[in-house]
C-alpha cells in the first residue's frame, strides 16, 4: 500500500486557499481550489465562445 492509496487523504480541490492566494481575486465567492478551478474553466469557455464568434480568424498572421 502506498500513500496514494490512502482512502482518508484529503482532496486538494477542497483545500481552502491561503490568504496570500486570495489576494487579487475579484470573485469573492472563491474560497477553495475547486472554486478557483470552476471559475477558470468558466472564463476559458467564455473566451473560446468569444474567439469563435466568426468576426475574424484569430490565427490569421496578416491581422497582427
Amino acid at each position: 500500500m502506498t500513500d496514494d492509496d490512502d482512502l482518508y487523504a484529503g482532496d486538494d480541490a477542497a483545500t481552502d486557499l491561503t490568504p496570500d492566494e486570495k489576494v487579487g481575486l475579484i470573485p469573492t465567492w472563491i474560497v477553495t481550489r475547486d472554486d478557483l478551478n470552476r471559475a477558470e474553466r468558466a472564463n476559458i469557455a467564455k473566451g473560446l465562445r468569444w474567439a469563435r464568434r466568426g468576426r475574424f480568424d484569430v490565427l490569421d498572421p496578416t491581422r497582427c
